[in-house]
């Protein structure tokens, strides 16, 4: 089994914000409610009739409006939960499927030429390093190994169909490949990285056309087990501790 070192990634912090904005809509929206019934009672009293009508008006607009808001962020949540479920889903597979001479890193964040990297999942073995971008999207996949936007064709909960442009998650992990070895590499611990994108639902049809050429696409635990486990880029145990001290900064 192998050793996973887990930071908080900045996906599961935006996640629990972006949850924590919801139950303050939600807070507020009990508020509007106390007021409506402060207006309903101050109406009762000739004096206070439109003092109690206001009240009653700017509560209904007030609820209305923080259901509103948290209506649109529960779509966001559960954006968010995704993303995160698929990084500790493919941790998972990773932990049970490698053995323990290899270290897990998830979330690392590293920075190359004055720009920061947040990493998935980074794999150190005796057999290489790896970078693997972990992606939690569902429906139908399509895509191309050189272009930058790929399309996510959906149906909703209610049976309506939908599709939305994300950015290539073989560019991304080029991106990470490219600033891990230059950070690396500037830290005396050179190594060839690789560089996987794993999609961690079984149920997402993956259409990706041309050659994976230096980033496969990967779906199956047991493919991504494979893919790492039969590469042969040896890396000498110096370099691969040297780098295991780097990551756990």
């Amino acid at each position: 089994m192998a050793k996973v070192i887990k930071k908080e990634s900045a996906l599961k912090q935006d996640f629990l914000r972006q949850k924590q904005k919801v139950k303050r809509a939600a807070l507020t929206a009990c508020i509007f409610i106390l007021l409506a019934i402060l207006g309903n009672i101050l109406m009762r009293f000739e004096l206070a009739y439109y003092v109690g009508l206001v009240l009653i008006f700017i509560s209904a607009l007030g609820f209305i409006g923080c259901c509103a808001y948290a209506s649109l962020k529960q779509n966001l949540i559960a954006s968010l939960k995704q993303g995160v479920d698929g990084e500790d889903i493919t941790a998972d597979i990773l932990k049970e499927g490698l053995d323990d001479s290899y270290t897990v890193f998830q979330n690392s964040v590293i920075t190359f030429e004055g720009k920061k990297s947040e990493l998935d999942l980074i794999v150190v073995g005796k057999n290489g390093v790896f970078v693997v971008e972990a992606k939690n999207r569902n429906g139908r996949i399509v895509g191309s190994y050189t272009k930058e936007k790929w399309v996510q064709h959906k149906v909703g909960a209610k049976g309506g169909e939908y599709s939305a442009d994300f950015y290539s998650p073989v560019k991304q992990v080029a991106t990470h490949v490219f600033r891990l070895a230059g950070f690396l590499r500037q830290n005396s611990a050179p190594a060839f990285i690789n560089g996987i994108v794993f999609f961690a639902s079984e149920d997402t049809q993956l259409e990706i056309s041309g050659s994976p050429e230096k980033v496969p696409v990967l779906q199956g635990a047991k493919n991504l087990i494979r893919y790492i486990k039969k590469n042969d880029n040896s890396l000498p145990a110096d370099i691969s501790a040297r780098i295991c001290e780097l990551l756990k900064k």
